[in-house]
């Protein structure tokens, strides 16, 4: 077996790599790379500088390096897609390197990502304990002769003196990737097909309709400048555009309305709220309209395309600890839910055709978004959404099978729910129902562990539905077992008043608490896995070696293996829980009073991203398997359908997108292919919902 060839890039561009993403940056003709380091194995880490430098000087360590690479060599890198892009677009065609597979280039950060641990270099280091550690101070130098020094004329940071310590730098990072490599295990065959079908999809892209882009951009523009024109007209010019929205917040107090912020949930709060028609609702209606994500959503558009109009680069393989991807670039995950039926209104933009549109325009061209990821002529989008996935996951793995067999059959699963919750006949919970709503939410939203109060939460952020947190506390006679109006009831008993203040007495129902309650009850099994994955995980960090099951016929496993708890899947796959500990901790209100051993471990803060010490528990360990066990079906899924000709261009949640010629396949067949279970799933009930059309749709 021939030695791993690790290298690292340093580039220049006159344009933004955070903005576009490596394939529109190394397409740009004054994108050109400063050096590349790279080693052979353990040999030195050698350098080639190309900019300013004749490449016969290192004629010997190119063809090397082209040998290693025809004879089928690794070549490793940290984030390795850059690596083998800026290779295969500037390196082959302007320096005479061969081309570098796919097959053949292997992602130490994907590798750390699939430990949990932080993709970035240096964190990564810093987690793992490295004595090598990352350059910061390098770094800095890098992003800053990553730009032109000026732009007219351009002019780029050729001194000397900055150049030698940018090679430096670029050597460090081979020396670190490469210790940070040598404590990783590789990925397994069947994560490694998932990689390379990533970076397969990654490359493909998605077409974009540019005029259609165009278009809406020039009426979001219009469509702004109007706006702030209004705004100015309603506060007599107190704020001058929908963009200030302190200067909003502070319009609004001054009328004598309490506004604590302007942001968009205060803002939704509001107008949801008994605002009175007038100044004030109108203002915050325009910016509510005015601040769609749009706008942003289409400058993304047009920095990330290609040459042949086409994004690429949205796919971030493992992105998150769980193994879920995550989105880049124009982030396909946060786009807005329609409002409208948007494809209906695209003559129209197109046309620029202000005046015939009755809607607001950042709302119409907010729910456009999707529409503008297109097919290319003589191909289809062809697509599927696993449904309820998460729900029907739990319900499996936790052994629920009377849900199971619900959802399998295709039961009514949110009016059992809300029979339940609400004492009614199933027959009676109508469709459109409140009660429907909230089985519903119930359903999908109580699987974690959530308590009451996130749940209200939950149920207001999803559906606008305040949900009656009840009121407690009354005047209470215990002889009558009756509350009162209050102490003077004028009954007594032997003389006194039996009479007292209860204030733990529930007068009306909390509707939250009686839902959690609900689901709990009905699906108990459910509770009952909490506890069980929660206490298989704490007794694998108790006694190192072990192997603790939970879960339907055990298949949930945690074990302790050096300094990392293992949590391995049905799949074989495993989540790792870094540096475990066991701690007491007091419970949460109204329970702080009582002190529980609970499990915390070092990870990525998904909110944060650092590398910090973070307390789980039972229904979070549940999260994590459930997501994951979601996330495996689907990449299984992926391989298949990839395999049948549908060739996958994006995946969103829990959907999978791919661009397929006309012609070819079905619906039908898409959805088999989705359903169809790998050995270890064996009796899950999944479902899946396919679609097919010319542009993208929710």
């Amino acid at each position: 077996m021939s030695m791993k060839l690790n290298i690292d890039f340093e580039t220049r561009s006159v344009i933004d790599l955070r903005k576009t993403g490596v394939y529109p940056y190394a397409q740009h003709p004054d994108t050109d790379i400063w050096c590349m380091a790279f080693a052979f194995g353990d040999e030195d880490v050698q350098l080639i500088p190309f900019i300013d430098h004749p490449q016969e000087l290192w004629t010997s360590e190119r063809e090397r390096i082209n040998a290693h690479i025809e004879e089928g060599g690794d070549v490793y890198a940290w984030n390795a897609q850059f690596e083998r892009i800026i290779w295969n677009w500037i390196l082959v065609p302007r320096y005479g390197y061969v081309q570098l597979p796919r097959a053949q280039t292997f992602d130490t950060a994907a590798q750390a990502a699939a430990l949990a641990l932080p993709r970035g270099l240096g964190q990564a280091a810093i987690a793992l304990g490295l004595d090598v550690e990352k350059d910061d101070e390098g770094r800095r130098l890098m992003l800053q002769m990553a730009k032109p020094r000026k732009r007219d004329p351009l002019t780029w940071w050729n001194v000397e003196e900055k150049m030698k310590r940018l090679y430096d730098y670029c050597k460090q990072d081979v020396v670190v990737e490469r210790e940070i490599g040598k404590l990783l295990p590789e990925l397994s065959d069947f994560e490694r097909e998932v990689y390379l079908l990533d970076q397969k999809a990654n490359d493909r892209g998605v077409f974009i309709d540019v005029p259609l882009v165009e278009a809406a951009t020039e009426m979001a523009d219009v469509a702004k400048a109007e706006a702030d024109i209004e705004m100015q007209a309603i506060t007599d010019g107190e704020v001058r555009s929908v963009s200030k929205v302190a200067d909003l917040g502070a319009w609004v107090r001054a009328q004598g309305v309490p506004m604590e912020n302007a942001r968009k949930d205060t803002i939704r709060d509001m107008l949801d709220g008994d605002l009175p028609e007038g100044p004030i609702r109108d203002a915050l209606q325009l910016r509510q309209d005015a601040g769609k994500t749009s706008a942003a959503k289409l400058t993304a558009m047009k920095l990330a395309r290609c040459l042949d109009d086409r994004v690429r680069g949205l796919l971030l393989y493992h992105g998150a600890s769980t193994g879920r991807w995550a989105g880049k670039l124009l982030q396909p995950q946060n786009f807005p839910r329609p409002e409208l039926d948007a494809e209906s209104y695209i003559e129209r933009v197109l046309a620029r055709a202000y005046d015939a549109i009755a809607e607001p325009i950042m709302v119409v061209l907010s729910s456009m978004l999707r529409s503008m990821l297109r097919a290319r002529p003589g191909k289809r989008f062809v697509a599927g959404d696993y449904s309820q996935i998460e729900a029907r996951v739990l319900a499996w793995i936790a052994g629920q099978d009377d849900l199971v067999e619900l959802f399998r059959s295709g039961g009514k699963i949110y009016e059992t729910m809300a029979a339940f919750i609400f004492k009614m006949d199933v027959a009676h919970v109508a469709k459109d129902s409140f009660e429907r709503q909230i089985g519903k939410n119930s359903v999908l939203g109580a699987g974690f562990q959530m308590g009451p109060d996130r749940f209200a939460e939950q149920v207001w952020e999803q559906t606008g539905i305040v949900l009656d947190r009840g009121t407690t506390g009354a005047w209470y006679c215990k002889t009558h077992d009756i509350f009162t109006d209050g102490p003077e009831c004028g009954w007594t008993h032997d003389g006194f008043h039996d009479v007292y203040w209860d204030e733990e007495a529930q007068v009306t129902p909390d509707l939250a608490a009686q839902a959690i309650s609900g689901y709990r009850k009905l699906y108990a099994k459910i509770p009952k896995f909490w506890g069980d994955i929660n206490d298989a995980a704490i007794r694998a960090v108790q006694t190192p070696g072990s192997v603790r099951s939970c879960g339907r016929d055990g298949r949930i496993r945690y074990t302790m293996r050096g300094n990392i708890l293992w949590c391995i899947l049905p799949s074989g796959r495993k989540l790792a829980y870094c540096s475990p500990e066991l701690r007491m901790r007091k419970l949460p209100a109204p329970y702080e009073h009582i002190e529980k051993l609970s499990l915390s471990f070092v990870g990525v803060d998904g909110f944060t991203r650092k590398w910090r010490r973070q307390h789980t528990y039972g229904g979070h360990l549940t999260e994590n398997v459930v997501q994951a066990m979601a996330r495996d079906l689907m990449a299984d899924a992926m391989l298949r359908l990839e395999d049948a000709g549908y060739p996958i261009v994006l995946t969103v949640h829990d959907e999978v997108l791919t661009e397929t010629l006309d012609g070819h396949g079905s619906v039908e067949e898409f959805e088999e292919i989705m359903i169809t279970l790998p050995a270890w799933a064996d009796g899950l009930p999944a479902a899946a919902e396919a679609w097919e059309g010319e542009r993208y749709r929710k």
